[in-house]
């Protein structure tokens, strides 16, 4: 199964946040090697 969340913040996240991102991330999914975070700015928002 593929899933895809987007996650909208007010500041750029740190390595914390990131592992953490995965972290829930591998609650979602059977197939580890999917998982991919990226962080892109969007305005005034990292998404």
């Amino acid at each position: 199964m593929n899933v895809q969340v987007i996650i909208l913040v007010d500041s750029q996240p740190n390595e914390d946040n990131l592992s953490n991102l995965k972290l829930a991330a591998s609650k979602l999914t059977n197939k580890q090697s999917s998982i991919a975070v990226h962080v892109n700015q969007e305005g005034r928002y990292y998404a």
